[in-house]
């Protein structure tokens, strides 16, 4: 039974990328076709965690997706408000005849239905200083929208499933090497411990835009943190 759901397995590794790694980290894995399987899983599983808090944003994220909104819109109010007579007159005339494709039945995009009335259906149409109040009010909206975020989740984000990948490599190096999971780099933050240049390595067939000094960071975490853990760390459920 796959520990992770399939969809987030994809080919990572070929044994010709885990006879490199190998030597890489100076291991001599007993049973190669296990070991790669294991790389698979790890890689999954990391592909899981990102994908499940990558849905949790953080408070700073939604205040700039607000504030490009607010942008969006107070350029639109400004574009409005600045057009030429002439573009003026004949947007006027394109609202009055009505755009296809509207919001209910036969409406056009600017007229508005009022529901809620058991006599004839009534509707008010839209003319263009009330499509320009309507976003003037969207942009003060989009503005003050971020008084009601909360606290959200604040600094620098953590990159989760990179934290339990690297777990999950260190309990898997510890499996098949009694060399130790050390962490070293140069002066200019270079890999150079076997475990470290693995690490590095490995993660890059995952994902190749991720710095490499975040994946030593990550693993420096990983082993001042570390303690005896029966089994291997697996994605946390959502139920």
């Amino acid at each position: 039974m796959p520990i992770v759901p399939p969809d987030f397995y994809a080919p990572t590794y070929t044994p010709e990328d885990v006879a490199r790694l190998c030597r890489i980290g100076g291991l001599s894995a007993a049973d190669p076709a296990r070991f790669r399987q294991d790389l698979e899983d790890c890689a999954a599983i990391y592909r899981w965690e990102t994908a499940r808090h990558q849905r949790t944003a953080r408070k700073a994220d939604s205040e700039r997706e607000l504030a490009k909104a607010a942008k969006l819109a107070r350029n639109l109010a400004a574009a409005l408000e600045t057009l030429p007579p002439k573009a003026r007159e004949a947007l006027v005339t394109e609202i009055e005849t009505g755009l296809p494709g509207a919001l209910t039945g036969s409406e056009t995009a600017f007229e508005i239905s009022l529901d809620g009335f058991e006599t004839e259906a009534l509707s008010v149409a839209l003319d263009l200083p009330a499509v320009e109040r309507i976003i003037g009010g969207l942009a003060s909206a989009l503005e003050d929208a971020p008084a009601h975020l909360g606290n959200g989740k604040r600094g620098a984000q953590r990159d989760w499933g990179l934290r339990i990948w690297m777990r999950n490599i260190h309990d898997l190096w510890c499996s098949v090497t009694d060399q130790p999971f050390t962490r070293d780099v140069t002066d200019d933050g270079q890999a150079i411990t076997p475990a470290s240049q693995f690490c590095v390595a490995a993660f890059e067939q995952i994902n190749p835009d991720c710095p490499a000094s975040r994946v030593i960071r990550e693993q420096k975490a990983s082993i001042s943190t570390s303690r005896k853990i029966a089994g291997r760390i697996i994605a946390s459920s959502d139920t």
